[in-house]
């Protein structure tokens, strides 16, 4: 399913930091690949692992001595591109001495990242088109190449041109990918038959039709959708702390069972690595920095140069 983040849960790298109950040694830096907030933390311990032709050739590097990231997974996230540019220019320069390189650029997953299209349009024999169906940024591809269009992923595909040619296309249409579609609620409520509760439990923009239809709502899923926090406060119970852990707006409802989290070690933290609400703003930093512009903006207002000019 392609992602649904909010503006307001992506921080600038500039400013981002992990929360202060995050244990940073516990993060599975596998899933944080997936996660739009950690670019910075993820180039840094690439960087620090010094990768040079010679330590890999003549001197190898033992496994856990290699930066942990993970680039097939890596490939998926939007905020990611400048990283995976860089990474695709190095496979090509060490595929040179190495061809068997391993944990590479994965184009499969790249298809798929909506802020990869400058990248894939260069690159045209190696795209994934069924996983291109579903990148919201490849309409334009997609309309050029109509032939390779995946219907089943297209579903899910929220671009407003997408649903425009799927209304077009009924016939064609996997219901149960498009009810996890964001954008495609006009069309599911038209179609109350062919739902997928348990998609459409996901669904972000669904929350309306699900309060509407209690009938269809799976609570294990719902926990996982960010737009449902007011359903799951009211409801305890039913809400699952697995599914949770992805959630964004859940952050707070996580701190106050960070207990819980934590006496799970292994299974919770893998799944809480990639929720881009574990990372916070940095207003330490922000400060500093304001009071240094603050600072510099005075001093140059009243030079004396200006002053009595």
């Amino acid at each position: 399913m392609v992602e649904y983040y909010e503006e307001k849960w992506i921080i600038p790298q500039r400013y981002c930091k992990l929360r202060d109950w995050i244990d940073k040694d516990k993060l599975n830096w596998k899933m944080l690949s997936l996660n739009p907030n950690a670019i910075t933390m993820l180039e840094k311990n690439w960087k620090d692992a010094s990768l040079t032709l010679s330590s890999i050739v003549t001197q190898g590097l033992s496994k856990k001595d290699r930066p942990e990231i993970d680039w097939e997974i890596l490939s998926f996230n939007p905020n990611a591109i400048n990283l995976l540019k860089e990474r695709i220019k190095y496979e090509k320069w060490i595929y040179v001495f190495l061809p068997m390189i391993k944990n590479k650029v994965n184009w499969y997953n790249l298809s798929a990242n909506l802020n990869a299209i400058e990248i894939l349009e260069k690159n045209l024999d190696k795209i994934n088109w069924d996983m291109l169906s579903m990148n919201p940024n490849a309409i334009e591809l997609l309309k050029q190449n109509y032939d390779k269009i995946n219907w089943i992923r297209l579903s899910l595909n929220p671009n407003p041109n997408a649903i425009e040619i799927l209304e077009k296309n009924l016939d064609k249409i996997n219901w149960k990918m498009l009810s996890g579609n964001w954008n495609a609620i006009k069309i599911l409520e038209k179609n109350m038959d062919k739902i997928d509760s348990y998609n459409l439990s996901l669904n972000p923009n669904a929350i309306l039709l699900l309060k509407n239809n209690p009938d269809k709502i799976e609570w294990i899923y719902l926990s996982r959708n960010p737009n449902a926090i007011n359903l799951l406060e009211k409801n305890p119970n039913k809400r699952d702390l697995y599914f949770l852990l992805e959630n964004p707006s859940a952050i707070y409802l996580l701190d106050k069972n960070k207990n819980k989290i934590s006496c799970k070690d292994k299974i919770y933290w893998h799944i809480i690595s990639r929720n881009p609400a574990i990372f916070t703003y940095d207003y330490e930093k922000i400060k500093k920095e304001r009071e240094q512009l603050n600072k510099e903006l005075i001093e140059y207002i009243y030079h004396p140069l200006r002053v009595f000019y």
